[in-house]
């Protein structure tokens, strides 16, 4: 049997040309969803950090706990110089 074309397509082209359009959009849809995936591997807070630069309260807050931080710290070390070279009572 003999299929009768029209033009340069028939409907097998058509059919193979929307399968295989259809087949090239999920791959790259699926290379856009691992890259993305890597990313927030990588960067696993790095929506956090935008939320807190770019909220007012969230900034200050995030200052006042790193300031409380940086203090505790400090007594920390002191506390383990202290212990560390006998000066402490």
């Amino acid at each position: 049997m003999h299929h009768s074309a029209k033009g340069s397509r028939d409907a097998s082209t058509v059919a193979h040309v929307k399968a295989l359009q259809s087949v090239i959009t999920f791959l790259l849809l699926y290379v856009i969803f691992f890259i993305s995936l890597l990313v927030e591997i990588s960067f696993p807070s790095g929506h956090s950090f935008v939320l807190i630069l770019r909220t007012h309260k969230l900034k200050q807050a995030s200052c006042s706990v790193l300031r409380w931080l940086r203090c505790r710290s400090k007594d920390v070390r002191t506390l383990i110089h202290f212990r560390d070279h006998g000066e402490y009572s």
